[in-house]
C-alpha cells in the first residue's frame, strides 16, 4: 500500500519551513530561581534529569540506526538534528551538575572556556 501526502499548499509547506523555532524549557524557568535553593538538594534530580537524557539518546540513535537505508534522507535529517540536540543537551546538564555537587548555582561570576 503507497500512502500519499498532500498539503493543502504547496506554499503550506514552504510556510512550515520558513516559521520560527520556539524553545522553551521548564527547567530554563526552575533554574532562574535556583539561587533560593540548595544546590545539593538539586544533584539528584539534575543526575535523573541527565540519565532520562541519556536514555533519550540512546533510544534516538537506535531509532536512527534501524531506519538508515529504509526511510527518506529528509527524515532522517530531523533524527539526526534531534541526536545533535539531546547531545549538547546532555553535555550542558553535565556541566550544571558538576556545578550543582560543587554549591556553586548562586556564583555570579562564569567560568570563561
Amino acid at each position: 500500500m503507497h500512502i500519499h501526502f498532500s498539503f493543502a499548499t504547496p506554499s503550506l509547506l514552504l510556510k512550515q519551513f520558513e516559521a520560527k523555532n520556539q524553545i522553551y524549557k521548564p527547567i530554563y524557568s526552575a533554574l532562574s530561581f535556583a539561587h533560593f535553593s540548595n544546590d545539593h538538594e538539586l544533584v539528584p534530580i539534575l543526575e535523573k534529569k541527565k540519565n532520562d537524557t541519556l536514555q533519550y539518546l540512546h533510544t534516538m540513535q537506535t531509532i536512527y540506526d534501524c531506519n538508515k537505508g529504509k526511510v527518506p534522507r529528509a527524515q532522517l535529517y530531523i533524527l539526526q538534528s534531534v541526536i545533535e540536540h539531546i547531545t549538547v543537551e546532555l553535555q550542558w546538564l553535565n556541566t550544571l551538575l558538576k556545578d550543582a555537587i560543587a554549591g556553586r548555582l548562586s556564583e555570579v561570576a562564569i567560568d570563561e572556556n
